[in-house]
């Protein structure tokens, strides 16, 4: 049960670092 909490959590936090790349990504692009 644990360990299946902690594959959730991981992979989550890996989404919001994937998003929040792109967000800056987006960002850079938008300022010259």
């Amino acid at each position: 049960m644990s360990q299946t909490k902690v594959l959730f959590v991981t992979s989550n936090r890996i989404g919001d670092c994937v998003i929040s790349s792109g967000v800056i990504r987006e960002i850079g692009r938008q300022i010259p």
